[in-house]
């Protein structure tokens, strides 16, 4: 696969697309001492990183524990073709830093974001966290 060019955050409730720095998304699995799978595949966190500025509805996510947002991040080559899409549903808002840098080359106010999301669609597979039975607190 050809490398990316460009991502953007796309969650309607956030507003304009958000262009990001980073992106990284993982899938993990537990193994024993020889190496096996022990456990079934879990999400990671959708980690993010872009440059601020006021975004009072993504504060709002991040301090809300109960607000759950549908988006997608969509990854671009250098045409500005679409690579690949992520999609999440019911995803919350779990990590959130503001970052302040004096003489910054770049950018001088940045985000970091992690968000969790109960099912994932990523290259046409979908990963569903299974979270059917869990409540706020539980």
């Amino acid at each position: 696969m050809a490398a990316s060019f460009a991502a953007e955050l796309n969650v309607t409730a956030l507003g304009p697309a958000i262009t990001l720095h980073t992106c990284t998304v993982s899938f993990d699995q537990s193994v024993t001492r020889k190496g096996r799978p022990a456990a079934g595949v879990r999400s990671g966190l959708i980690e993010l990183e872009f440059l601020g500025k006021d975004r009072p509805a993504l504060t709002q996510w991040a301090i809300d524990p109960l607000m759950e947002l549908t988006g997608e991040i969509r990854f671009f080559d250098i045409t500005g073709s679409t690579l690949q899409v992520l999609k999440f549903e019911d995803a919350y808002c779990v990590r959130y830093q503001e970052v302040f840098m004096v003489g910054g080359s770049d950018a001088a106010y940045v985000f970091k974001v992690g968000l969790t999301a109960r099912k994932l669609f990523l290259g046409g597979s979908l990963h569903d966290s299974m979270w059917a039975d869990w409540k706020m607190g539980s």
